[in-house]
This record gives structure tokens, C-alpha cells and sequence, in this order.
């Protein structure tokens, strides 16, 4: 059963201790998670709007909120950080 986990905020600890990832599951960021470069345990995608309005380029496919829209409509569970 694939997650989407959705971060708002970016804590190290967190993402080692809490967050377990598994085959398919995917990490949006938001707000200002988008500042964090990583790394990532799986695949990760951005808020367009976030990361233009932090000024910032990650090197992660960045989404409108149409993509995210269905980014949360592909998964099964969707888990907010």
C-alpha cells in the first residue's frame, strides 16, 4: 500500500526515526521543507508555488496544485508531516 508523506517542515530526526518508507510510497514537500535538499529515502517531489515563493531550485520534479492533486490520488494513504 504505497504513502505519500508530506512535509511541511524538514526535521532529520524525524525522517531517520519516524518516517518508514516502502515500494512505491513518495515524499512531497511544502512549505518550508522545499528549502531541504535531502536526501531522500524514495522519490521526491515539490509545491511549484513553494519552492517559487522560497526562491529555491531543489533538484526534485516540482508540481502545481493540480499535480498534487493527483500525486494524493495515486496513493493509497496520504500521511501529513
Amino acid at each position: 500500500m504505497a504513502t505519500l508523506h508530506i512535509l511541511r517542515n524538514f526535521d532529520r530526526k524525524l525522517m531517520d526515526d519516524t518516517i518508514d518508507t516502502g515500494a512505491g510510497d513518495q515524499i512531497l514537500l511544502v512549505q518550508d521543507a522545499v528549502l531541504h535538499p535531502g536526501p531522500f529515502p524514495c522519490t521526491v517531489s515539490v509545491s511549484q508555488d513553494d519552492m517559487l515563493a522560497r526562491n529555491v531550485q531543489p533538484p526534485y520534479e516540482a508540481l502545481s496544485y493540480a499535480g498534487i492533486r493527483d500525486l494524493m490520488i495515486a496513493h493509497a494513504r496520504v500521511v501529513l508531516w
